[in-house]
């Protein structure tokens, strides 16, 4: 794997009249290419605790019904509680989730907002009152990648994922301006580099049965 520096320093020897920063400077491509490629719903990208091995709790308070998530989610997908956890009656919603084998309860009642480059993601109750709890609601949701603003600042990418993959998605980008066809470079990054990302990304053990099970009917 190598750093952010290493990298850029190669870009910039194969792309000529582009630098580092300014006008025409490959590292803002470089952060571009790094958020199309891992800014994405999938198994890789999903926030687990790694203090409790399971997702990460919501701290809540009595009447307060809209919170900020945390920094490092870019969407909620799922608000769930433990399958155990004694449940609420009317008004609250659920139904069965399960992920890995385990068994949850996803909760109905809520919206969210996706982060900005301003403003955090977001999640609203919706017509009931969560109270005060800090081990009760799990919040299921997707890593935003960092923002590479320096040559220190490391990237994110898995193994050799970084020369396979970032480095071209950046000099698509590179070539889309140079062209005037910036639009098709990053339906290309989508469409193909990226498709090919996810399939490294999932090499090695996932959790994911192997076989069917056979129903009774």
């Amino acid at each position: 794997m190598a750093t952010t520096n290493q990298l850029i320093t190669w870009i910039e020897l194969q792309s000529h009249g582009w630098q580092r920063e300014g006008k025409k400077g490959i590292r803002a491509l470089f952060n571009e290419a790094h958020k199309l490629l891992l800014y994405d719903e999938i198994e890789q990208r999903l926030v687990i605790d790694a203090t409790i091995g399971d997702f990460p709790f919501l701290a809540t308070q009595d009447g307060v019904f809209q919170y900020v998530l945390p920094a490092n989610c870019s969407i909620l997908k799922k608000l769930v509680i433990d399958y155990d956890e004694t449940k609420d009656e009317y008004p609250w919603s659920y139904e069965d989730f399960q992920y890995k084998g385990k068994l949850y309860y996803r909760i109905l009642n809520i919206t969210c907002r996706e982060a900005t480059n301003n403003v955090g993601a977001t999640i609203s109750f919706v017509g009931v009152n969560p109270g005060a709890t800090t081990s009760k609601f799990r919040l299921i949701y997707f890593e935003t990648p960092i923002n590479i603003t320096s040559d220190s600042v490391q990237h994110q990418m898995p193994g050799s994922t970084d020369f396979d993959y970032l480095v071209p998605a950046t000099i698509k980008l590179i070539e889309g301006i140079d062209h005037g066809n910036i639009i098709e470079a990053r339906q290309y990054i989508n469409e193909v580099i990226k498709k090919e990302f996810r399939r490294d990304s999932d090499r090695g053990e996932q959790g994911v049965p192997l076989y069917c099970r056979k129903r009774r009917f």
